[in-house]
C-alpha cells in the first residue's frame, strides 16, 4: 500500500527496504519473517514422509501464487532451505497454487499436502497435533520484516500505542 495515498498510519511490510521508500518511512526491523515445512498426519498417513528436500519431488506441495511483481516469483516454483551441505533449492510440484497464506494452510490442515508457511502462522497447529513440521535439520529461508509509518514530527497517540505493542510483541531481538 502507499501509507499517505490510502490513508494508512502504519503498515507491516515484507521483503527488503529500498532507499527510495526509507525517505518519507520510519522501518522499524522486527524479527525475520521464518518459514516452515508441515503437512498434517492424515496426509503423512497415506505419503511418506520426506527425509531429504529432494524428496519433495515426490510430493503434493501446495505453493503460494506470487503476483508477477513480487521478487519472489519465479517461472518454476521451487522451495529454498538451508541444511548441513548448504543452500538447496529444489522444484516442487502439485496441484494447487493460492495467493491466500490461510488458504494454504487450510489445505494442508485438511491433508491436501505439504505447505511451507510462516511459523508463526503455524505454531499453534503443530502444538494442537494439526500439523507436523518437516525436513528437521533444513530451514527454510527467513524474509526481513519491516513496521514502517511515515515520518511525522507528531505521531498520533494511537499510532505510538500501535507501534509500540507491536516493536514489544514482533522485536528483532527475539
Amino acid at each position: 500500500v502507499d501509507l499517505a495515498g490510502d490513508g494508512f498510519e502504519a503498515a507491516l511490510r515484507l521483503g527488503n527496504r529500498s532507499d527510495q521508500q526509507a525517505a518519507d518511512q520510519v522501518a522499524r526491523p522486527l524479527a525475520p519473517y521464518q518459514l516452515m515445512l508441515c503437512a498434517a498426519p492424515a496426509y503423512l498417513a497415506q505419503h511418506a514422509e520426506p527425509r531429504r528436500p529432494e524428496d519433495l519431488a515426490q510430493h503434493n506441495c501446495l505453493a503460494y501464487a506470487y503476483s508477477s511483481r513480487s521478487e519472489w516469483r519465479s517461472a518454476q516454483p521451487s522451495w529454498r532451505m538451508t541444511g548441513p551441505e548448504g543452500d538447496i533449492s529444489v522444484p516442487i510440484a502439485g496441484r494447487m497454487r493460492v495467493d491466500s497464506a490461510q488458504g494454504l494452510r487450510r489445505a494442508a490442515l485438511a491433508g491436501m499436502g505439504i505447505v511451507m508457511l510462516p511459523e508463526i502462522m503455524l505454531s499453534q497447529d503443530i502444538a494442537d497435533g494439526h500439523l507436523v513440521r518437516l525436513l528437521h535439520g533444513y530451514t527454510p529461508p527467513s524474509r526481513p520484516l519491516h513496521l514502517i509509518y511515515l515520518r511525522d514530527r507528531r505521531m498520533s497517540s494511537k499510532l505510538r500505542s500501535f507501534v509500540d505493542f507491536v516493536v514489544e510483541r514482533f522485536s528483532a531481538a527475539l
